[in-house]
């Protein structure tokens, strides 16, 4: 009799030790699924492409274009302000020889004459005899003082004729900036309006302080065939004043806010890959590349922009 209540007692004990190796074993094997599916998941968000894939086509469409990532310089300028002023080796005064009556105006102001050209048409006082007076140079009135039958007086202006082909742009200098102001250095000049620039060289350095501003002034020579740089505009003159070496340099244009985050599109074997960057010291045209970037990569310098709306596009239609 006790035999049978040992033996049954033990087969009890057996039974809920099964019971409970089971329900472990069960809920054990869920969690190593549930474990397992969250690092497929996991996996497929890191495995995530962000690559932005291209045709050769494609890619000559955009204009796209890349560079090896590699060293540069930063040029560190100084602002400057200046002012746009006539070229005043290229004007012509132009006067009469004899004192006498004007008969004929053949130009106006503002307009365009060749040299040579007749301006007006005076009759001498002495002789009656009538005589011409021409420009002396190609290039546009900018003053008339010429009426039909008025009386001009010997070696009196009455046109001066400029050519605006170039033009002066004067510098204020501050005594601390004096030390980099050398003739030949290169200059950038800025306009008024949005998109107006141009480049010169400082062609003098004044070297009297004026007591009233108490600045110098420095001189820059720059083209204006177009004419977008009229005498009298007041401009920005940026001077490099410095130049640091950097190790990895980049266009400003290639840096994309892509996520929030300052990026640059590097070529890869599959497309153009965003890479997030650290950006450092800056000049006008470069960043310096703190991190992100390695000497070699090839990054785009043309074109990011156009990257980053395809990457955004992509974006999209994956999410749809």
């Amino acid at each position: 009799m006790r035999s049978k209540r040992t033996i049954g007692m033990v087969l009890g004990i057996f039974a809920a030790a099964l019971v409970i190796w089971l329900i472990a074993g069960r809920s054990k094997t869920g969690t190593i699924a549930g474990n397992e599916k969250k690092e497929e998941h996991d996996h497929e968000e890191e495995g995530h492409d962000e690559t932005v894939p291209l045709t050769d086509e494609q890619i000559k469409a955009a204009g796209i274009q890349w560079v090896t990532a590699g060293p540069g310089e930063l040029n560190i300028e100084v602002s400057l302000p200046g002012e746009v002023r006539l070229n005043a080796d290229n004007l012509s005064h132009i006067v009469p020889r004899f004192a006498g009556a004007i008969t004929q105006i053949r130009k106006n102001l503002g307009d365009k004459v060749t040299r040579g050209e007749v301006l007006a048409v005076i009759e001498s006082n002495e002789s009656l005899a009538s005589y011409e007076i021409k420009s002396l140079t190609a290039g546009t009135i900018i003053q008339k003082h010429a009426t039909i039958g008025e009386v001009i007086p010997e070696n009196s202006e009455v046109f001066v004729v400029a050519n605006l082909d170039t033009v002066w742009i004067d510098m204020n200098v501050y005594p601390k900036d004096l030390p980099y102001m050398k003739e030949g250095e290169a200059v950038r000049i800025l306009g008024p309006a949005k998109g107006l620039e141009s480049e010169g060289k400082i062609a003098y350095v004044g070297p009297i302080v004026s007591e009233h501003t108490r600045t110098a002034m420095a001189r820059v020579v720059i083209p204006n065939k177009n004419g977008k740089w009229r005498p009298g505009m007041f401009v920005t003159a940026k001077v490099a004043v410095d130049r640091l070496p950097a190790s990895i340099v980049a266009p400003k244009e290639s840096v994309q806010n892509v996520e929030g985050k300052p990026s640059i599109f590097v070529k890869t074997e599959k497309g153009f890959l965003p890479k997030p960057v650290t950006l450092g010291r800056e000049d006008a045209k470069n960043y310096e590349i703190v991190d992100g970037l390695e000497a070699g990569d090839q990054l785009v310098t043309e074109g990011a922009f156009v990257l980053k709306a395809e990457k955004g596009k992509s974006e999209a239609e994956h999410e749809d």
